[in-house]
């Protein structure tokens, strides 16, 4: 339909979906009720910092996957990805290698003690 200040029909529908989104609008008898989302910009930051990352660092690899990248190729491939996730899991996800930060308007005496008991239960 469009309107006077965006005459062309569709032309919000065919941006929003240029840039990644989706809407959708619906009519019942006594509202109207229109829908859209747009994409974080979550997925371009990472990707960007995938793309500045230096030469064979892991961030460089891969960010996401799909049925053919994560289950057909390796398996093609005599690979099994649980277990190499294991193996990886194994390798790298180690308390020597992490960092506990705490953020909050608490009195620090009472997040320390707390930090305490919760990490050495």
């Amino acid at each position: 339909m469009g309107s006077e200040k965006y005459p062309d029909e569709n032309s919000f529908d065919m941006f929003i979906k240029k840039h990644g989104g989706s809407d959708n609008a619906s009519t019942d008898c006594e509202r109207v009720k229109f829908q859209m989302s747009m994409p974080s910009d979550t997925y371009r930051k990472a990707q960007l910092l995938s793309s500045m990352s230096k030469d064979n660092h892991p961030m460089g690899k891969f960010m996401w996957g799909n049925t053919e990248s994560i289950k057909t190729k390796p398996s093609l491939n005599g690979i099994n990805v649980y277990e190499r996730l294991g193996d990886f899991r194994e390798k790298n996800y180690s308390s020597h290698y992490m960092t506990l930060v705490v953020q909050s308007q608490g009195r620090v005496i009472v997040l320390r003690n707390l930090m305490i008991l919760v990490t050495q239960s």
